[in-house]
């Protein structure tokens, strides 16, 4: 069963209400929205990209792009937070800054500009 981390619901809400922008951008389908729905997180998102759109997989930065230039977000302000490397990777390959989220901090994170152990961090991270 999917369940959010700790945590994740304020740091989104808290994202969402300072007029930033939170997009989802995931490897599974659109089932994805239903956990999102499930667990209140949905009404905090902007889009969502998942396999249906049909756009390369991680770690092409393909997604990542489409979203910058759907939006016309500068690659500077955008974060893209995850938990596996390979999205890590996706970051890097759109020219945009990374932050490894790993609660058990056993992950290599070496190659991501922020490595943080709790969500809590992102509003440091972000300014909020």
């Amino acid at each position: 069963m999917v369940k959010p981390y700790e945590h994740v619901q304020n740091i989104c809400r808290m994202v969402y209400y300072s007029g930033r922008k939170n997009y989802l951008f995931t490897h599974r389908d659109k089932s994805a929205l239903e956990y999102l729905e499930r667990y209140n997180l949905f009404e905090y998102f902007c889009d969502f990209v998942t396999k249906e759109s049909k756009l390369k997989k991680k770690p092409q930065p393909d997604a990542i792009m489409y979203i910058i230039e759907k939006y016309n977000l500068k690659k500077e302000e955008v974060l893209m937070i995850g938990d596996r490397d390979i999205d890590i990777l996706a970051a890097r390959n759109a020219g945009v800054d990374s932050c490894i989220f790993a609660p058990t901090l056993i992950q290599n994170a070496g190659n991501a500009d922020y490595s943080i152990g709790s969500i809590e961090q992102v509003a440091k991270i972000i300014g909020l």
